[in-house]
Order: C-alpha cells, then structure tokens, then sequence
C-alpha cells in the first residue's frame, strides 16, 4: 500500500534466519541510492509476531509515518500493524483472515527465514475430546 502511494518498488533481502532487508532505491535527480531496513523476528507471543529495526537515521520516524499511514488509510490495515515499543513494530496475525483460521488450530512458535520465504515453526493445539 505505501509502495503503490508513493510509486516505488519494495525489495526484500535474506539476511540471516531471523533478518530481512526491506527497502527501495530512492531516486535523486540522476543519482539512486538504496535504502533499506533490517527487520528482525524478536518473537511470537499467540496471535502477535513482534518484529524489532534498527532506528538509525531517522529509521524509526519512517516506521511512525508508515504505520500512521497505514492507519489513516485503511483500517483493516491499521488493526494489523502497530507501533510497539523499544523500537519494535506489531503485527497482529490474528486480525488476517487467512491466519486467524490457521491460528485457531497451531499455536505459533516462531517464525524464520530461509533465501526462498519464511519458514514457520508452530504446535498443533489440542482439539478437544
């Protein structure tokens, strides 16, 4: 959504399993520079997953706009993600249709990153007698 708003193109990057790069190249006249956030998966507590960034250069008054203009424009959007504190953004997986059926079921873990997605580490909760 901010992407198709501002007409830009996001990339994501593996770094580690835990790490990814989530950026764009701005461009400045002739010159392009690439821009990009390290998102680490600080944990998942029930239906949250808790991302945390590095608030270097203005990083976190980027996130706080986003996430204001997420809010501001959809609120679907904006009972998905929140800012948290410390530097960490929230993500409430229970408020995604698709996740909340899944979530009804397994009870999330983790989740980590592998070069070709994301891999989600969660336990079948008992389904009753």
């Amino acid at each position: 959504m901010v992407a198709e708003k501002y007409h830009f193109d996001m990339v994501m990057k593996y770094v580690n399993t835990q790490t990814v790069g989530i950026g764009t190249a701005l461009k400045l006249g002739p010159f392009s520079k690439d821009v990009t956030v390290n998102v680490k998966v600080e944990r998942a507590e029930g239906g949250k997953l808790i991302l945390g960034y590095n608030p270097a250069m203005g990083v976190d008054l980027a996130v706080k706009g986003i996430l204001a203009l997420l809010k501001s424009q959809s609120a679907q959007y904006g009972q998905i993600v929140e800012s948290g504190s410390n530097n960490t953004v929230v993500i409430h997986l229970d408020h995604i249709e698709a996740m909340r059926e899944l979530l009804h079921v397994l009870d999330l873990k983790g989740i980590s990153f592998v070069e070709q997605g994301l891999l989600m580490d969660a336990a079948i909760k008992s389904l009753g007698k």
